[in-house]
């Protein structure tokens, strides 16, 4: 059976659907300690993926991304390692809770995003959540702002993984200090998704999107922007900075391209003025540099000590990391890699983002480029934002409609 037929059967919608809404369903807590919705779904739909890779035959070598798989790998390495080297029981229990969430994300891109990522139905429902969660949104702020009333964006019926959720949708009504965050776990959540969403919209390359008005990027970034969210809202007034340069280079017309050069040479000083004038970059600022106030919530860089790190490990654990253990400070998504699995890890995550970088169509360049900026405010390099900003980077069409898929 073609590999066409596969990923537009149900099975591939069920899988490429539960990716996309998996940051929405992993806020939600099941009958399992420490699994959430998403985990539940995706390991239930794998099962289902799995017989139907077995009956219809498929090679493995069909089936695999290999730098996944590699960096598989080195995930698993580093969970028995850490098992080894760590003589603490509850150490060790985190480190393996931390570590098989995040192999089983890798392994889902790994052995089943080649076959069963359906990227035009993904293209197409992705549109959909991300237009109903930024007008969601949109009301939330509205409601809070005008009314003072918090409208929750959890179903009532679903029992959520951090009670700080719930607190919070307490809290918003009474004092507003609360943002909003749709029906994620947090604003910067919400950001994170609509990025990426803003990306696909601005420089997709496949015809049928080219075809769609920009109307939807344009709810989505009003979203991101009331959502408060401060790495978001620089990464996209650095989209919309690119993409009228990319209508700048692309447009024959003189009349045309003088019109986008005024747009862009208008509203360039005009928002660096915003930016560096605005709470927003003060926030920004002092997210990611400051080290004051020594909390997660107020830093991003300034809980970083690389010296004293390395002053107080041994050479292996310079290497091998301490494995994916809790940290109480913030630490953004690259140096957690340094942090868990050590210089290994860190060349290894280079490699893989440099070959996904080289292999990748424009849109996917952008999507990984957008990936590392992230990370820079983020952590989701460790989360589960790595099966949707991962399978759009591995899977595309180009102009003519054909698959171009990484190998």
């Amino acid at each position: 059976m073609s590999e066409k037929i596969i990923k537009e059967g149900i099975l591939g919608k069920i899988f490429t659907s539960i990716l996309i809404l998996f940051p929405i369903l992993g806020i939600y807590s099941t009958f399992m300690p420490g699994i959430t919705m998403g985990d539940l779904l995706l390991m239930i739909i794998i099962l289902f993926l799995l017989i139907d890779f077995i009956k219809k035959d498929v090679l493995v070598s069909e089936l695999l991304y290999k730098p996944m798989f590699f960096y598989s790998i080195l995930i698993f390495w580093n969970l028995l390692y850490a098992i080894l080297v760590n003589n603490l029981v509850q150490t060790q229990g985190v480190i393996i809770g931390n570590t098989l969430h995040y192999l089983l994300y890798c392994i889902t891109i790994a052995f089943f995003i080649k076959q069963y990522f359906n990227i035009n139905y993904a293209h197409k429902f992705f549109e959909i959540v991300a237009v109903i969660s930024s007008v969601y949104l949109i009301i939330q702020y509205l409601l809070l702002e005008i009314f003072g009333y918090y409208l929750p964006g959890v179903l009532p019926f679903m029992e959520t993984i951090n009670t700080s959720i719930d607190r919070m949708f307490v809290l918003a009504s009474i004092n507003k200090l609360s943002r909003v965050s749709s029906f994620f776990a947090e604003p910067s959540h919400f950001a994170v998704f609509g990025v990426l969403f803003l990306c696909i919209n601005l420089f997709s390359f496949n015809n049928q999107i080219k075809k769609r008005s920009h109307l939807s990027g344009v709810i989505v970034t009003i979203a991101i922007l009331l959502s408060q969210s401060s790495t978001g809202i620089i990464v996209v007034i650095l989209l919309w900075l690119l993409w009228v340069l990319k209508k700048v280079i692309s447009f024959e017309a003189k009349r045309k391209k003088l019109q986008y050069i005024l747009i862009l040479i208008t509203l360039f000083p005009i928002l660096v003025y915003f930016l560096l004038n605005s709470a927003v970059f003060d926030v920004f600022i002092n997210r990611t540099f400051s080290s004051q106030g020594g909390s997660a919530a107020t830093n991003r860089f300034g809980n970083i000590n690389i010296f004293d790190y390395v002053k107080g490990n041994s050479i292996v654990e310079l290497f091998f990391g301490k494995g994916m253990i809790d940290l109480i400070e913030y630490i953004p998504g690259f140096v957690r890699s340094f942090y868990f699995f050590g210089l290994i890890g860190v060349l290894v995550t280079a490699f893989l983002l440099l070959y996904m970088f080289k292999k990748g169509n424009n849109l996917q360049k952008i999507i990984i480029l957008i990936f590392l900026i992230l990370n820079i405010g983020t952590e989701i390099l460790f989360g589960n934002f790595i099966l949707l900003y991962f399978s759009f980077s591995i899977i595309s069409y180009d102009d003519s409609n054909e698959k171009n898929l990484q190998i």
